[in-house]
């Protein structure tokens, strides 16, 4: 992931003789990250959900691969992704509600997605995905209860909804990955309720 950041510089104002009587220096703004992702496997469907491009389907209407067609850049996808931590840096209170402690990271909302460098080999396709991060993402506490523990140590959404700003977010968490899906999922159209409500 790279920082878009704009440096809009700064406003000198010189006096005739040449010297500078007034300096403002303007903010730097972040604009969101640039993401790559690698992938050395990969269903149809989840080139389909990371483009927006359309898929190429067998005679049962089964997806089975895609058409290169044109950039999304008004919808897009969250990824969510969890990295096993080791036991060194996982803190000792983590441990106690679950079978393990992950890392639980979020980008709520990539679009611009794009297939970047495939490659066709004997031992299979890899390919690289291109795409950056917006924000106001509408994740709100996200559609499902894999992510956090509430007050009663029950698996549950984020605790509170991603920030009207926010362009990635990640913490330590033992509630482990769902179980991977070769296949689209539905998508419950509301999110589960947020502690804060």
């Amino acid at each position: 992931m790279t920082a878009r950041i704009n440096e809009p510089g700064e406003i000198r104002l010189t006096a005739a003789n040449g010297k500078t009587c007034g300096l403002r220096e303007r903010c730097v703004e972040f604009e969101g990250y640039d993401v790559t992702l690698s992938f050395f496997a990969a269903s149809p469907e989840l080139v389909e959900l990371l483009t927006g491009n359309d898929g190429y389907f067998d005679a049962q209407g089964n997806v089975k691969g895609w058409w290169d067609t044109t950039i999304r850049c008004r919808g897009g996808i969250a990824i969510e992704a969890w990295a096993d931590m080791s036991e060194d840096v996982a803190c000792p209170d983590d441990e106690d509600e679950g079978e393990g402690v992950w890392f639980y990271f979020l980008l709520p909302w990539l679009t611009n997605g794009r297939l970047g460098d495939l490659t066709l080999g004997d031992d299979g396709v890899t390919f690289t995905y291109t795409g950056r991060t917006k924000r106001a993402s509408r994740w709100g506490v996200g559609p499902w209860n894999d992510v956090d523990r509430d007050e009663n140590g029950d698996p549950g959404p984020l605790l509170q909804p991603v920030p009207e700003d926010a362009h990635r977010g990640g913490f330590p968490t033992t509630v482990a990955p769902p179980e991977a899906e070769c296949t689209y999922l539905d998508v419950p159209c509301e999110s589960p309720e947020s502690p804060e409500s």
